[in-house]
């Protein structure tokens, strides 16, 4: 990598799903040439959650690829899977060193036949309050459910946990509620999309130490790729349309993004 090239932080991808598992080394090779340089595999169930442990303590050291870490947490949509005392098996995770956060963790509206609301409520409540007592910062799902996502994050119980809101795809007003209990958001390919451009300006309109990038690989890829599998490469298609949107260099997004997202994992590294 030259020292032209920007230091990307890809802060939210999935690459325990099987669609990387033909060729996992050479996409992650490929995306450390295109100046990537973190990523952080977000968790969704206990299986997804070894199998990108696997994968992280496997790229560790190895100079060709990202340096890698992971979160654990159940999803919404594996809500139903999981009672509440269940929770418990996300504790051993984070006597990894490289489990860095809660997530992702959330709500989920969107599908009639997702997983009971009840249950996801109550799943989430738990989770919150295990990140809450372990000192971990959290990472939210939210879709169809800002509302409600809303009234338990801005309870006062939580107060001291660290928020990044993932894949933020609302406008300005939802943007400025969120900021308004100090919580980060983070962006992935929709703001490079036709239909996205409230999205990018809600982009536009975080505070620079507040914004975070990422893909949810291997979803959402971004324009000029859309259509194909997502990967940590193409994020900087995703940089490039929010740089351009806030009048600010290309690389200087890239670093600024690179050292929130280290921040609030609260990652000891350099950018």
């Amino acid at each position: 990598m030259t020292e032209e090239q920007p230091i990307i932080f890809d802060t939210h991808a999935h690459y325990d799903d099987e669609s990387f598992d033909a060729d996992l080394d050479q996409t992650l090779r490929e995306c450390r040439d295109a100046g990537v340089r973190y990523i952080m595999n977000a968790g969704t169930s206990v299986p997804e959650i070894q199998k990108a442990q696997g994968i992280v303590a496997r790229a560790a050291g190895d100079a060709s690829v990202p340096d890698m870490y992971f979160s654990a947490g159940i999803h919404p949509h594996f809500a139903g899977e999981y009672s509440t005392d269940r929770v418990g098996e996300l504790a051993p995770f984070f006597t990894d060193p490289r489990c860095c956060a809660v997530g992702e963790i959330g709500l989920d509206f969107h599908y009639e036949d997702g997983s009971p609301r009840n249950a996801q409520q109550d799943i989430f409540y738990a989770q919150l309050c295990m990140a809450r007592q372990l000192g971990r910062p959290v990472m939210i799902h939210e879709r169809d459910a800002f509302d409600e996502t809303y009234a338990v994050l801005s309870r006062q119980e939580f107060s001291g946990v660290p928020v990044l809101i993932h894949c933020f795809s609302h406008m300005v007003a939802e943007a400025k509620k969120y900021l308004d209990l100090g919580f980060s958001l983070s962006f992935t390919g929709a703001v490079t999309y036709k239909n996205g451009g409230y999205t990018l300006e809600a982009a536009c309109y975080v505070p620079i130490d507040r914004l975070m990038i990422e893909t949810d690989c291997p979803y959402l890829a971004p324009v000029p790729k859309r259509g194909k599998r997502n990967c940590s490469a193409y994020l900087v298609h995703t940089a490039q349309t929010i740089a351009e949107g806030r009048g600010m260099p290309y690389t200087e997004l890239c670093r600024r993004t690179a050292e929130n997202g280290l921040r609030f994992y609260s990652i000891d590294a350099r950018v």
